[in-house]
């Protein structure tokens, strides 16, 4: 199974069933002895944590997990769900330390739809500041210069997040 599949779990207006997605995959993964798979697996679990507002259960899930030292797909997704959990919780600065590692793993890595979803998650973190906006529109560049389609996908959400930060500042 490839982490892309994973992903394809997802029903985000639906965070509890994403969960029993995840738990259910997680059983079969750990009983199959996927210990890759399922690192990944349990950075999506504490997403579904997180998106409902269940930070304590995110990090304990994520804890201090050796996929933080890893550069790989699980240790962009542990960084990268570790970050949305500190930033939903309104620790901007420690989130965007997380997707900063995120992202200069994703570039390594040359995962494409990450790098750019990290680039997101930091202008999320800055707000319409100036830095901020650098953010936006360098997660635009890094979209549409993608070869990747789950990539180049990030366009029309961006293009919006650069409109609605571009409205905060009062630049109509």
């Amino acid at each position: 199974m490839q982490f892309t599949e994973v992903l394809d779990l997802w029903v985000f207006s639906d965070p509890a069933e994403s969960e029993s997605r995840f738990r259910a995959l997680l059983e079969e993964r750990a009983s199959a002895g996927d210990a890759v798979l399922c690192g990944l697996l349990q950075t999506q679990l504490a997403r579904t944590f997180s998106l409902r507002g269940q930070f304590e259960r995110a990090h304990a899930l994520l804890g201090e997990s050796d996929l933080a030292d890893q550069t790989s797909v699980s240790g962009v997704y542990w960084h990268l769900e570790k970050g949305r959990t500190w930033n939903s919780s309104g620790e901007k600065e420690v989130a965007r330390k997380h997707f900063e590692i995120a992202m200069a793993r994703a570039l390594e890595l040359n995962l494409e739809a990450e790098a750019v979803d990290a680039a997101h998650m930091i202008a999320i973190t800055m707000g319409a500041s100036d830095s901020g906006l650098e953010w936006t529109e360098r997660a635009l560049r890094l979209s549409s210069d993608a070869h990747c389609p789950r990539a180049r996908r990030w366009r029309a959400s961006l293009s919006n997040n650069l409109g609605w930060t571009l409205i905060e500042r009062g630049d109509f």
